[in-house]
């Protein structure tokens, strides 16, 4: 996933995401290797850290943009054994 041409610091989430693939609770996560704040919604709930979720749950995944032109954050988002590597980019 990613997102290029943000702008400087905004705020950005994903589209809500529908578990499946999965037999029971797991836990979710969101890491930065780069910056971002990254935080994640479980069921349209707050943005948290971390979370379980189950079966039909619905996830958004979000994180701030770099505050500078030309820079990348980076994030890893986890659900169980699951995971993708997504970025948010800025460009003049």
């Amino acid at each position: 996933a990613k997102m290029d041409t943000a702008v400087l610091g905004a705020f950005f989430a994903s589209p809500p995401i529908t578990i499946t693939g999965i037999d029971g609770p797991v836990t979710a996560t969101s890491t930065a290797s780069t910056g971002g704040n990254p935080v994640l919604s479980i069921n349209g709930g707050p943005w948290i850290q971390e979370g379980t979720v189950r079966p039909g749950d619905t996830i958004r995944f979000g994180a701030s943009a770099p505050g500078d032109y030309w820079m990348t954050h980076w994030f890893s988002a986890y659900v169980g054994n699951y995971s993708v590597v997504w970025y948010i980019s800025t460009d003049v």
